[in-house]
Formats: C-alpha cells, sequence, structure tokens
C-alpha cells in the first residue's frame, strides 16, 4: 500500500538528492527516510534510487514516479483546501516564491494587503532568481511564483498580468546622461552592467536591448539587482532594470533615466504555477487577488497620467 508519507518523502529525496537533506527538510532522521523509499520501492515492486555511484539519483522509475508523485499530492492538497472552502473557512498555509525584483519592490505591500484580508491564511515568502523558483515550482517546494517576465520551463502554467517599464538607468556623471533622447547606436557603444552569464534576467535584458536595435557590450556582472545598481551609480556602465527596483534611486537623483528615441522598452510580471485539472483554492484565491490589485494599480497610474497630462496642455 502506497501513502502519503512515502511520497512526500520521495519527492524530498528527488528534491534533495540525498536522504540526510531530505531527513533534515522532512524534520525527521535518515534511517526513517531510509525505510519510507524502502517500503514504497516495494509496493511498486521497482527500484527508484541508485546508489551505486557517488551521491544519489533516481533510477528511471523513480524519474516517472516523480511526475506522478507530484500530481498526487497536488490533488490531495487541493482537495483538503476545497474541503476546508466548504466548510466555510479560509485557512492554511501558501509559499509563494519570488524574483529579486518582483519580491522587493512590488510584491511586498499586496502581502501585506492580503494577510490583513486573509488572517488565516499564512504565507511564507522566498526570494531568488527566477531559475531556481521555477525548479522549486516544479518540485512542490513553493504555490506559486511572481517574477518578472523571463523563459519558463515546460510543466507551469503562466500568466502575463502586467506590463512594467525597463528602465534604462546611469550614473547623473554618464557621457549621455544630459542627452534629450539617446539612440541605440549611442548605447552600443557603452559598457552595459547586467547580470551573470546563464541568468534568465541577462537573457531578458539582451534580447530587449537587440530588439531596440542596441548590442549589448556587457562589461561588469553581477548577481542581484541592488548591486547593479552600486554599480551604475559608480559610472561602471548602464543598466536595464525595472522601474520599481530604480523609483528611488531616479528621485533621488542617485540614477538617471537614459530615454531611449522610440520610446520605452516593455517587459512583464507573471505568475507561474504547476500545471493540474485543480488549482488549490488558495493558490486560485491568491492568483485572483493579486490580479485584482494590479489592475486597480494599474488604473491608479493611468489616472494620475492623464490628469498630469491634462494639467500641462
Amino acid at each position: 500500500m502506497i501513502t502519503y508519507r512515502q511520497l512526500q518523502t520521495f519527492l524530498a529525496v528527488a528534491r534533495a538528492g540525498s536522504l540526510t537533506l531530505a531527513a533534515r527538510e522532512l524534520g525527521t532522521s535518515q534511517p526513517t527516510v531510509s525505510l519510507q523509499i524502502k517500503a514504497l520501492s516495494q509496493a511498486l515492486a521497482i527500484e527508484l534510487v541508485d546508489h551505486s555511484g557517488r551521491g544519489l539519483r533516481l533510477t528511471p522509475g523513480g524519474e516517472a514516479l516523480t511526475l506522478y508523485a507530484r500530481s498526487v499530492l497536488d490533488g490531495l492538497r487541493a482537495l483538503q483546501q476545497h474541503v476546508e472552502a466548504l466548510k466555510g473557512g479560509q485557512a492554511g498555509s501558501l509559499t509563494v516564491g519570488a524574483s529579486a525584483t518582483a519580491g522587493g519592490y512590488v510584491l511586498p505591500a499586496m502581502l501585506s494587503r492580503f494577510r490583513s484580508r486573509f488572517p488565516g491564511i499564512e504565507v511564507q515568502l522566498h526570494v531568488d532568481n527566477p531559475e531556481h523558483l521555477f525548479r522549486d515550482l516544479l518540485a512542490g517546494a513553493l504555490d506559486v511564483v511572481f517574477s518578472v517576465g523571463v523563459r519558463t520551463p515546460p510543466g507551469l502554467t503562466v500568466e502575463a498580468v502586467c506590463d512594467e517599464e525597463l528602465t534604462i538607468v546611469a550614473s547623473p556623471r554618464h557621457p549621455l546622461a544630459r542627452r534629450r533622447h539617446i539612440t541605440p547606436r549611442d548605447l552600443s557603444s557603452q559598457p552595459l552592467v547586467t547580470s551573470v552569464p546563464g541568468a534568465l534576467f541577462r537573457e531578458l535584458v539582451e534580447t530587449k536591448l537587440r530588439e531596440a536595435g542596441v548590442t549589448p557590450r556587457v562589461a561588469v556582472e553581477a548577481r542581484h539587482p541592488e548591486a547593479m545598481k552600486k554599480l551604475v551609480e559608480n559610472n561602471m556602465g548602464y543598466a536595464l532594470l525595472f522601474r520599481p527596483s530604480v523609483a528611488d534611486e531616479l528621485a533621488s537623483g542617485r540614477l538617471v533615466a537614459l530615454p531611449l528615441r522610440g520610446g520605452p522598452l516593455l517587459g512583464s510580471m507573471i505568475l507561474a504555477f504547476r500545471s493540474h485539472p485543480l488549482l488549490p483554492p488558495l493558490v486560485r484565491q491568491f492568483v485572483g487577488f493579486i490580479r485584482a490589485e494590479l489592475a486597480h494599480g494599474r488604473g491608479r497610474v493611468m489616472k494620475r497620467r492623464h490628469a498630469q497630462a491634462a494639467g500641462g496642455e
């Protein structure tokens, strides 16, 4: 007989790649984890993990089970939340992943309002690089991810919830800082501060610049937007960053926006969750809340822009 605990333990082992690390994650002992995996393997009459080499790896049977185990546990969790909803309750836990820009500058205020509106729902927030977040989401360690719009792996349902301006920023001492407009040729000759190779955000930045006719000339690499901003403040080059992440620096004059001829570059903010016929109620509730918050906030921004435009006419 296959149990919930066995599947939960197996997925922890698959995520961690180690019995010891899985035991630590589950708050139990390594022998207990070993017994759960052994019992599951016997119930299915197939080997699930291979210890023959260095470390631990899943067998083909283990790889196949991973997909089914995630689906089963997602279904059970959705059922538990549906039952709770039928009882009239709004309680449970939700683990949200967010990229540095989304988690540091866009999500906090909305998350605070969500907690105030639904005090019975415990929300845990994990901020990381998009590539790590999508991996953890697929592994079942996260329920939903709020991120800048980058390339996503298969197996996820992705919804673009709003557009955000990607702002070209530089130090006030930058050679292009006093220009009323800059051209793609101007930028192509300047050093770019961006993410490290292989990062999805770097892929996004380089794609957007090339689409605008700019040839990126990467000079400095950093892993986090805060580090990129400090490098740009010290005139190490220009950067392309989402507007919310540089709003304070632009307002204080520590950074300036370089207006690219042809209009601003746009990116998107996305919500991602595992593709499943039955979306857990708490995930559906959170997605709906964020969608409404962004729509309401976008409406306020548009009204303010229209008012400013009318005042200037």
